[in-house]
């Protein structure tokens, strides 16, 4: 049996308390508009991470039988419980109902077709995924230039598959986002021209069912190759002075500086589409997770998320260099509803896809 001293068990019972503590300031940043403060908005980033920690820290003290410490932690996991539900759902996937009209959308940042994992595959392993998937509608990000030299092992069958399957697209090679579709779509020009560039509005009608779908990449962190291994640095003693250092004067600084920008956008984008009464889809890169302000700006407008309403357990759709968020979002609005939205388990792209499937009502 192991003996610790009462003034070692004070120290882990305060260092429990700040923990806790942490994770509701983690819960509640995204309340806080990133334009006044943006630190909260980065603490939302951390939010996942630290409800597991607290969650093991309540099991571990209620082992121990130190039940006010752990009851203080319960608590205050059902006072956060609003926000941390937007990252931990518990819905399962849902029947469709009968003779309904449904279709499949993909969303995925592509990162321009590179192959992060196997650099020294022939054939493009993100791009023969998407013919194999079959979905409807395609949504890609940091695409801008689909063609045999645009996209690394881009070989001409593929890119001749690709084109057969969808024949509804448009090449925007100023921009990084395209949509294909088995379905012909026609763009909103008007609403994409007073938001923002890397964002593409189209209207389908699907068997009758018109919906507005909106494929978006929002602004950016701007963090590099060399930013994301601060982080990963942190991981060894050797580099953890090191890195904490970096993380200050440059990660940190890219942050809390892109925030408010995602934030206007956002606003924007939310201003420009209000006007559109059929069913509305905005699906992409965020570039933000569940609970934080961009995400709670979708929700307050009537959106709801199409991964949270179909699965039990948080995922992350962004994984380099041990940097594990849910940044790509599907929200949607209207008289339609996601029966099923996966995970796209491919390590081609720094990201991961959705795929989701969705019925008119």
């Amino acid at each position: 049996m192991i003996i610790v001293s009462p003034l070692i068990k004070l120290f882990f019972k305060i260092a429990t308390l700040v923990i806790y503590l942490l994770t509701a300031f983690c819960a509640f940043g995204g309340y806080i508009p990133p334009e006044l403060f943006s630190l909260p908005s980065v603490m939302v980033l951390a939010l996942p991470y630290m409800v597991i920690l607290s969650v093991v820290l309540i099991i571990i003290w209620c082992l121990n039988r130190s039940f006010v410490v752990s009851g203080i932690g319960v608590l205050m996991l059902i006072i956060c419980w609003s926000p941390i539900s937007m990252n931990f759902p518990f819905h399962s996937s849902h029947e469709p109902q009968q003779d309904s009209v449904r279709f499949k959308l993909l969303t995925w940042n592509v990162a321009h077709g590179v192959d992060f994992t196997k650099p020294e595959s022939t054939d493009n392993r993100t791009f023969r995924t998407i013919l194999q998937l079959d979905a409807d509608i395609v949504c890609l990000q940091e695409c801008i230039d689909f063609s045999i030299k645009g996209i690394p092992n881009m070989s001409q069958e593929l890119y001749d598959s690709i084109c057969v399957k969808y024949p509804y697209r448009e090449r925007y090679n100023a921009h990084d986002v395209q949509i294909f579709s088995k379905y012909p779509f026609t763009r909103l020009p008007q609403a994409e021209d007073h938001y923002y560039p890397n964002a593409r509005f189209a209207r389908f009608n699907i068997d009758g069912h018109p919906f507005m779908l909106c494929n978006v990449h929002l602004t950016s962190y701007a963090i590099d190759p060399k930013d994301q291994k601060v982080i990963s640095g942190i991981r060894s003693p050797q580099g953890l002075e090191h890195s904490l250092k970096n993380f200050k004067n440059t990660l940190y600084q890219k942050l809390t500086k892109s925030f408010p920008l995602r934030s206007g956008v956002t606003k924007n984008l939310l201003w420009n589409i209000r006007e559109y009464k059929s069913p509305v889809i905005v699906c992409g890169d965020f570039n933000d997770v569940p609970a934080s302000w961009t995400y709670r700006l979708f929700i307050k407008d009537g959106f709801k998320d199409a991964y949270a309403d179909t699965n039990p357990f948080c995922t992350a759709t962004f994984y380099n260099n041990f940097l594990f968020f849910h940044i790509d979002q599907i929200m949607y609005k209207g008289l339609i509803r996601p029966l099923w939205v996966d995970r796209i388990d491919v390590r081609s792209s720094d990201h991961y896809g959705l795929i989701a499937e969705f019925e008119f009502e």
